[in-house]
C-alpha cells in the first residue's frame, strides 16, 4: 500500500474479529490496534448487571471507558505513518450503547450523554479507511464464548449476542461515511492463510 491505510473491523461480541485484525497484521505486515477488554475497571460490574437485568448503574462508566480506549488508539494511529488494522474503531463501540439503550439496561439520560461524546469524538478522530463488518450465527457465536471462558460472558443471555448480530446485519446496508465489507466467518475461514487471502483479495478495491 503506497499510501496510509487504517483497516478498521468491528462486529459483534465473540465474531472473530480479534483474529482477523491479528491474522491480517501478520500476514501483510500491518501495524495492529486491538481492543483491551481486561483493561476496564467496570467490566465484570456491567456484566454482573446485564445479567441480572433491569438498568445497569455502571453500564455508561463501561462503555465511554472504551470510547477514551479507542480515542487514545486514534491519536497514536493518527502520528504514525504506517498502515494500521484497528479492532475496534469508533463505529464498533456505538453498537453496545445503542443495543444496552433499547433494552433499558442503559437509561436514556445516560444514552444521551453517552452520544455526545460519541458525536463530538465522531468529529475529531482519525476514522477508518474501510470498515470489515465480521459476524457469524448465534450457536457459532456462543460456541466461541464459551471456549474462550471468560466468566463475565459466560452466563450473559443468548439474546444480548442475538440482539449484536441483527445490528450489524443492519448496519451493514446503512453506513454511508465509510466504506463497509460484510464477512461471514462461516463462508471464509479467516484463521487459515487462504481464508485471510480471500478476506484481503475482497477488500482490496475499498483500500486502494
Amino acid at each position: 500500500m503506497s499510501q496510509k491505510k487504517v483497516i478498521g473491523i468491528v462486529g459483534p461480541t465473540g465474531s472473530g474479529k480479534t483474529t482477523l485484525a491479528t491474522g491480517l497484521s501478520r500476514k501483510y505486515h500491518l501495524q495492529v490496534h486491538l481492543e483491551k477488554p481486561t483493561d476496564n475497571p467496570y467490566l465484570e460490574q456491567f456484566y454482573r448487571e446485564l445479567q441480572i437485568g433491569g438498568s445497569s448503574a455502571t453500564a455508561l462508566k463501561s462503555q465511554l471507558h472504551f470510547l477514551l480506549a479507542a480515542h487514545q488508539q486514534a491519536m497514536e494511529i493518527d502520528q504514525s505513518s504506517d498502515s494500521v488494522v484497528w479492532d475496534v474503531p469508533l463505529y464498533g463501540h456505538r453498537m453496545y450503547a445503542d443495543l444496552l439503550h433499547e433494552a433499558g439496561t442503559m437509561s436514556a439520560a445516560d444514552y444521551q450523554i453517552y452520544y455526545q461524546v460519541y458525536q463530538q469524538c465522531l468529529k475529531t478522530m482519525l476514522q477508518p479507511t474501510v470498515l470489515l463488518i465480521v459476524t457469524t450465527d448465534v450457536e457459532t457465536l456462543v460456541a466461541r464464548i464459551k471456549d474462550r471462558g471468560r466468566d463475565m460472558e459466560l452466563a450473559t443471555p443468548q439474546d444480548y449476542w442475538q440482539r449484536q448480530i441483527q445490528y450489524w446485519e443492519r448496519q451493514s446496508s446503512h453506513l454511508d461515511t465509510v466504506p463497509t465489507l460484510k464477512l461471514n466467518s462461516q463462508r471464509i475461514n479467516w484463521t487459515s492463510e487462504r481464508g485471510l487471502s480471500q478476506v484481503w483479495k475482497l477488500a482490496q478495491p475499498l483500500i486502494a
